[in-house]
């Protein structure tokens, strides 16, 4: 996803000024700096908390089966979040209002996203747990693909190092925060849920009317085409080798952390014995 800068053009690096509208820039990133971590870890903790508590929910509706019922989960889920992310930023970029192109998506996908949290407390089913683990997963990719595409809008390229440190420092501090919070909750799964729904969305809207966009209802917008969309699925791994190792290497990495992290609860009580 890309965009028009949304701030105004940064000062070059070396030069000292001291105009209002540096001024203004410096704070504004200062403060898309300082927020940036917690919002970046939303989405993760969205993800971890389903994925902690699905599984003790699964093996309490269906203790025979809950391997096989799991992995239709994660598969499910999965596939979901792989289709609605670069769909949600494709629209994203084309998306023109009054609190520009990347706010209404992220405060409709959390408002989403913790609805279905909410919705995953009340689950009686597996299909309803399903459902609600998709409604989430789509929900919070509406949050976080806009939220990845703030960089390139407003951080110059000088500082996004630092950007993308302090993100990646949410994202992981929100990896360790889940599976604390779902043990906390582990017999009270609904209000886990909940309490996590209500924490996200806090922080989300903070972020929001902390760093907020400019209006770009004049902007120019460009038409979608869905055979272009389609093509951006495909990179030759001919023509761009590169890409195609990072890509391949990424693919194990993942997918060996998956493997274990999924079936981490029934692991350590079906193997090592514990409950």
């Amino acid at each position: 996803m890309t965009g028009p800068e949304l701030l105004p053009a940064p000062p070059r690096p070396g030069v000292s000024t001291n105009t209002r509208g540096d001024d203004l820039y410096r704070n504004r990133l200062g403060r898309l700096f300082a927020t940036v971590p917690f919002a970046s870890a939303c989405p993760q903790l969205g993800y971890a908390i389903v994925g902690y508590f699905s599984a003790l929910q699964i093996q309490t509706m269906d203790s025979a089966h809950k391997v096989e019922k799991l992995a239709l989960l994660h598969v499910v889920v999965a596939a979901s979040s792989m289709v609605a992310q670069p769909l949600i930023g494709v629209l994203s970029d084309r998306t023109r209002s009054r609190l520009g192109a990347r706010a209404p998506w992220m405060l409709v996908g959390t408002l989403t996203g913790c609805i279905g949290l909410v919705a995953a407390g009340f689950s009686t089913s597996i299909a309803m747990l399903l459902t609600a683990a998709v409604i989430s997963h789509v929900g919070f990719n509406a949050f976080g693909g806009p939220l990845t595409a703030i960089q390139p809008d407003r951080v110059p390229p000088h500082r996004r190092g630092r950007y993308s440190t302090l993100a990646g420092l949410g994202t992981i501090g929100a990896g360790l925060l889940g599976p604390a919070i779902g043990a906390s909750f582990a017999t009270r799964i609904g209000l886990g849920y909940s309490l996590v729904a209500a924490l996200i969305l806090l922080i989300s809207v903070a972020f929001v009317a902390i760093n907020p966009d400019r209006d770009n209802r004049r902007a120019p917008r460009r038409p979608f085409d869905l055979a272009t969309f389609a093509r951006t699925f495909w990179i030759s791994p001919r023509r761009y080798p590169d890409f195609a190792w990072v890509f391949l290497g990424r693919f194990l990495l993942c997918g060996g952390y998956y493997m274990i992290l999924g079936y981490q609860l029934y692991i350590i009580e079906d193997y090592i014995g514990l409950s």
